[in-house]
């Protein structure tokens, strides 16, 4: 019986971790195809100096490390620009742009 659930725990802990391998997998498949079409909107966005409330999520993106020094700094600055206004600082901080913008501080 002691032999039986040792099993059974062994099994469960190998099916989470396959699990999890999964989730990971699946995670970097979608930033491969999704993120970089997310960010060259965003890039074209700060060119152009035509920045709004839909660019947050892309620019907060960013921050999180999806893109270069250059583009961390630009993100930044971008999201500072639009934190002038009290609802876009409201759209920035659900977007989860708190955290990036202070570990950068």
């Amino acid at each position: 019986e002691n032999n039986r659930l040792k099993v059974a725990a062994r099994q469960a802990a190998s099916a989470v971790a396959a699990a999890r391998l999964a989730k990971e997998e699946h995670a970097r498949a979608i930033s491969s195809s999704v993120v970089p079409a997310m960010m060259k909107r965003a890039e074209a966005a700060l060119a152009e100096d035509s920045l709004s409330m839909s660019d947050v999520p892309e620019l907060v993106l960013q921050l999180s490390g999806g893109g270069g020094d250059k583009q961390t700094e630009q993100a930044a600055a971008a999201l500072a620009s639009l934190a002038d206004n009290t609802d876009n600082e409201v759209e920035i901080a659900s977007a989860g742009g708190i955290a990036p913008l202070v570990a950068l501080a």
